[in-house]
């Protein structure tokens, strides 16, 4: 009887241990998951914030310019500028003029409406025994009124070419009027005006031949501006002289 019992409590004891060793290594075993369980979730979070780094892509865009001139062919409207010419932001070649002949490839800029051009935008003469008026432009540096050498060939290859194909063209008069912008005093422009047309009228007479004794000049100093004085574009247009040439064509 006694050893029946002794091996009852035996049972028991072992038993007893059994669940306690179960209940523990399962409490371990959830402590585990739970423990786990964020690290699961935050590499899913992870990936997802490296995903749109990983799928980033650069739009590369190739502007095609096929006439060159600086405006790109997406929004381009003349495509087929010619070389040299100036274009406004929609890459159409501009004519300030009006005489046909573009911006850039136009050796007299400035020439009156109504009046025939050659290709270079130059002033033709008319028939026999007609007479016209011309205007041409001549800017100058701020304080200064010395002519930019770029005029003397500008308007030498031009003076040229319309003597060569109009060799009976006389000129009957020439105007030379001096004008500045607004920097500095009314009387000191009024004298810088007045040399600038005398100085045009040195480079017309010495470097195109034309007689001295047509040449008349004036001088109006700030009174007359072309463009506000407000900005520095401005400035540079109304420091200028203009110059009107009345011709007559002698070809009978």
């Amino acid at each position: 009887m006694k050893k029946y019992m002794l091996l009852l409590c035996a049972l028991a004891i072992f038993t007893g241990a059994g669940i306690l060793f179960f209940g523990c290594a399962t409490q371990q075993e959830s402590v585990k998951e739970e423990v786990s369980e964020p690290e699961e979730k935050t590499a899913p979070e992870q990936e997802s914030k490296q995903q749109p780094e990983e799928q980033k892509d650069m739009e590369i865009v190739q502007r095609v310019d096929s006439d060159g001139d600086g405006v790109s062919d997406d929004v381009d409207r003349c495509t087929a500028t010619p070389e040299g010419a100036i274009v406004d932001e929609s890459g159409c070649p501009k004519d300030s003029d009006n005489d046909g002949v573009y911006d850039g490839l136009d050796r007299c800029p400035d020439t009156v409406s109504g009046v025939s051009v050659d290709g270079n935008g130059c002033p033709v003469a008319g028939p026999s025994g007609s007479t016209g008026r011309y205007k041409v432009v001549i800017e100058f540096d701020s304080n200064s009124a010395s002519v930019r050498s770029s005029y003397y060939t500008m308007y030498g290859d031009a003076i040229d070419k319309i003597r060569r194909q109009n060799p009976y063209l006389e000129i009957l008069r020439v105007e030379v009027k001096g004008h500045s912008d607004n920097t500095g005093s009314r009387e000191y422009n009024m004298g810088l005006s007045e040399r600038r047309a005398r100085s045009v009228s040195r480079f017309i007479s010495t470097q195109f031949g034309i007689d001295s004794k047509v040449i008349e000049t004036a001088a109006y100093g700030e009174s007359k501006p072309l463009e506000s004085n407000r900005s520095r574009e401005g400035r540079q247009k109304n420091r200028r002289v203009e110059v009107y040439l009345t011709v007559k064509n002698l070809d009978n």
